[in-house]
């Protein structure tokens, strides 16, 4: 989600869809947003066409809603080099959607303790295997609850009381 450039990974996902390729038809692969500049754009076309995606990858372009995306999704796949807080992680959770995701960031500190499909950073062979694993097995209800279970620590309610809180111990402290 976001702009496709080196800091998101794009390359990354579309090595690790390479590597996916022979999944049935019913899958595609989307990426919710646009290109940085005309060079990774360039780059996007080169590798997909080179390596026979056209038909497995789309592109949507910017829009303000994802939710109209990630609805119809699968899996979520953060493949980002760097996040400081991943927002997609909290939006994916909130649907129940699976997430695959490099250990970057405050990723590790959004999904459950112990989450398995949290990749060391920058294994796409491993986080490939994962996409398979998610993707092709039905075992994957009970991760979606749980996601769903705790994504519920970061709900408007449990975020306003948190705030409320801090705000009180501040005030209190002062006066």
């Amino acid at each position: 989600v976001g702009y496709m450039c080196k800091r998101k990974g794009f390359d990354y996902y579309l090595e690790i869809v390479n590597k996916v390729k022979s999944f049935p038809e019913k899958y595609a692969f989307l990426i919710i947003g646009d290109f940085a500049d005309d060079d990774t754009r360039s780059m996007y076309y080169d590798f997909i066409s080179c390596h026979s995606l056209k038909d497995k990858f789309y592109v949507t372009g910017f829009t303000k809603n994802i939710f109209r995306y990630l609805k119809y999704s699968s899996v979520v796949c953060l493949t980002s080099r760097s996040e400081s807080l991943p927002r997609v992680v909290l939006e994916s959770m909130t649907l129940g959607l699976k997430i695959i995701a490099f250990d970057i960031g405050g990723t590790s500190e959004l999904l459950p303790s112990n989450y398995k499909y949290l990749v060391e950073p920058y294994n796409i062979d491993i986080f490939a295997k994962y996409v398979r694993e998610i993707a092709l097995t039905n075992a994957h209800d009970e991760l979606s609850m749980g996601l769903k279970h705790s994504s519920e620590f970061f709900s408007h309610e449990k975020m306003r009381s948190n705030i409320i809180q801090v705000i009180n111990t501040v005030w209190l402290s002062k006066n």
